[in-house]
């Protein structure tokens, strides 16, 4: 790409472009060797095109990062811009991380593979309280994204029709569930409804967004994929990292991803106040309900059977 080669003033070698697995859009990725400010080739991913909030929060972010002398929780920007060969496309050279986050493997009967699992949640966990602090420093927070009623209510009659199908393990415990959940969600709808705008959360954290510096001791661990991030209320990220493992915390390392951040959060300084917890009840509610509706995509029968388990345990809590 000549272009993308003069806009980095010949410091980018020949890119080797690939296609993730969890890549979705149709961006091009690539590795090649970018040579620094100081003479000295770094190995680096490029992305073109870029959507222009990505772009720009991963700048912003980093920068805030270097500024403030902490380590960043996103990828080093070494190159970018917002225009390429005459045309608007947004594109950046970014440091070239280490693996996926590698919990996902952890076997229940190995301890120490539990034991590194947790340890590693817990730096993706610390990686998104930076995450939080800087970007209210970059930009504050005003509101939260309004949540879709109607998106919620398919969603539910989604797994209400699953579970009609026949194809689902207790399906007659289902039924029972999702009815009782059915005449809660206005209640539900207007308890989450109230929760404070206090970060811009990321909106995706899972293990093919979270990527290992390169080094040693203590993992130190960076967001990627800023496309879905928006204002809301900090534990929205806690709880979609923990429901991503329902039925495997294990691979968590048996960590709580809710209290974890929190903990982090306060170590930086930021605010946990209000009662968090029930907050959280009640998402756990609404992602638990949802989750026959996606049996068929996931197939999960140990995440499937720890959502009925949550709606029985939290619904009569949070449903008034």
């Amino acid at each position: 790409m000549p272009a993308l080669t003069a806009a980095c003033g010949g410091r980018l070698s020949a890119v080797q472009w690939f296609k993730s697995p969890w890549q979705r859009g149709g961006a091009s990725t690539g590795i090649g060797t970018f040579v620094d400010d100081q003479g000295r080739p770094a190995s680096v991913v490029v992305k073109v095109p870029v959507g222009f909030s990505e772009y720009k929060w991963t700048s912003d972010l980093a920068a805030a990062a270097a500024g403030w002398n902490v380590p960043s929780p996103v990828p080093r920007v070494l190159a970018g811009g917002l225009e390429l060969g005459g045309y608007d496309l947004a594109w950046m050279v970014l440091e070239k991380l280490g693996p996926h986050l590698p919990i996902t493997s952890a076997s229940p009967a190995d301890a120490a593979a539990v034991a590194r699992a947790g340890e590693c949640a817990s730096a993706a966990l610390r990686a998104v309280a930076t995450f939080h602090l800087l970007a209210e420093r970059v930009r504050p927070v005003e509101g939260v994204t309004e949540i879709d009623h109607a998106a919620w209510e398919r969603a539910v009659a989604g797994s209400r029709e699953a579970v009609r199908r026949g194809t689902l393990p207790d399906g007659p415990h289902w039924a029972t569930a999702l009815k009782a959940v059915s005449r809660a969600l206005p209640n539900l709808f207007a308890r989450w409804a109230v929760r404070a705008g206090n970060a811009w959360c990321h909106g995706d954290v899972h293990p093919g967004n979270v990527l290992l510096r390169h080094g040693e001791g203590t993992p130190q661990c960076v967001l990627i994929d800023l496309a879905l991030m928006r204002p809301g209320h900090w534990l929205e990220d806690a709880m979609y990292f923990e429901r991503v493992f329902w039925g495997r915390e294990h691979c968590l390392g048996n960590i709580n991803p809710l209290k974890v951040l929190s903990a982090m959060r306060r170590e930086l300084g930021l605010p946990c106040t209000g009662d968090y917890g029930a907050l959280a009840n009640v998402k756990r509610v609404l992602n638990a309900a949802a989750a026959p509706g996606l049996f068929l995509r996931e197939g999960n029968p140990l995440y499937l059977k720890h959502a009925l388990h949550l709606i029985d345990k939290l619904l009569p809590s949070v449903a008034h």
